[in-house]
């Protein structure tokens, strides 16, 4: 999940989020609509049109990229992959599946459903912009549909480009997986090809901007670092998960835990624990029942004159599922919560009771290790 994201609601158990950063680009794409495209289309319209034809398209057009990004989490859903969200931010949309898919199948299907919405959506807004065209109220509707219909048809061309992990990289993914029956070199292949589209879209961003196609060079540059970046990270991710499975969290877990009483003051949690262990975190037990857990981040945001009148178990962050894991579960589980949630340690439960403590930096050091040593 990005941060600076709000739930705004739930579609079928989907959360669907809003970034902070969608607002700018609402706004930006609003004006725009309103001072150039409508105006040089429908001209001799009232300012107040201009606004609302242009608002109204803005809403649109990010809501087909829900509905595009929506589909991605239905398929993802009916082929048995958790999904563990969708957030609109800057840059359009993107569906948070959790983990990677178990066979090439099943990420053909799941990357192809949301350029083909795009092209259905097109479809359905050629119809209301033919049907609106020549009625009374065809120079509001009419201009957003033709808008749209526009919109719709790039949103799934570009998303085609073969640039991992856009939907195309992923359609691509999935044939090169399903010829070399080699998940890992098909991403390697995949991202590499990645790359070079991100590479050219921010020469051709340059260029744009060189020849004065001021906004449309900075965005199409913005576009390539954004797909660079992000095909790099999910090689990566594979590659983690990958280099994590088949390894049980007991098999890496510290087993003897270092616990806290909740009734400590702070002060003294600092001295007797965090600067004499050197940890980053503990859990909280009482009568051997695990109550929390409180960490370095959360002590550094109690103020120092405080630290002396506040216990731990004022400042931790109480017990929930998701700060605990089973022993048996695969550690790539754990590595992949932590990073989700932005954890830097898990709770190891079995059966209501602490048996171990798994870190991200014990995580983290294993995985160097084995990747160095190629196991």
């Amino acid at each position: 999940m990005l941060r600076g994201s709000l739930q705004l609601c739930s579609i079928r158990g989907i959360p669907i989020r809003i970034h902070f950063t969608w607002l700018i680009i609402f706004g930006l794409v609003s004006w725009t609509l309103a001072s150039g495209y409508f105006p040089q289309h429908y001209p001799d319209l009232p300012v107040a049109a201009y606004w609302l034809k242009g608002s109204i398209a803005a809403l649109l057009l990010f809501g087909s990229i829900l509905v595009h990004e929506l589909m991605h989490g239905i398929m993802a859903q009916k082929l048995r992959m958790p999904i563990g969200g969708i957030t609109l931010f800057a840059l359009g949309g993107v569906a948070e599946l959790k983990g990677e898919p178990p066979t090439a199948g099943t990420e053909f299907k799941v990357a192809i459903i949301g350029p083909l919405t795009s092209f259905i959506l097109a479809g359905v807004f050629w119809v209301v912009w033919k049907i609106t065209e020549d009625g009374r109220m065809g120079t509001i509707f009419s201009g957003i549909a033709a808008y749209l219909v526009m919109i719709n048809i790039v949103v799934a061309l570009f998303n085609l480009l073969p640039a991992f992990p856009l939907d195309g990289g992923r359609v691509l993914r999935a044939i090169l997986w399903r010829i070399t029956q080699n998940v890992k070199q098909a991403t390697s292949w995949a991202t590499r090809i990645g790359q070079g589209v991100a590479y050219l879209l921010i020469l051709l961003g340059a260029v744009a901007l060189f020849l004065g196609a001021g906004f449309q060079g900075v965005w199409m540059a913005v576009i390539g670092v954004f797909l660079l970046q992000s095909a790099q990270a999910s090689y990566t991710q594979l590659v983690v998960q990958q280099a994590l499975a088949g390894i049980a969290v007991r098999d890496i877990m510290i087993k003897e835990v270092t616990t806290v009483p909740p009734q400590l003051r702070v002060t003294d949690l600092i001295d007797q624990y965090f600067l004499t262990y050197g940890y980053g975190g503990f859990p909280v037990e009482e009568h051997g029942r695990v109550l929390g857990l409180v960490s370095l981040r959360r002590v550094k945001q109690v103020p120092p004159e405080a630290r002396d009148q506040m216990s731990v178990r004022e400042v931790m962050r109480p017990l929930e599922e998701r700060l605990t894991i089973a022993p048996d579960d695969d550690t790539s589980v754990a590595f992949r919560r932590m990073a989700e949630e932005d954890l830097g340690r898990l709770v190891v439960m079995e059966r209501g009771r602490l048996v171990g403590l798994v870190t991200k930096t014990g995580l983290s050091r294993f995985l160097q290790m084995k990747l160095e040593l190629q196991l």
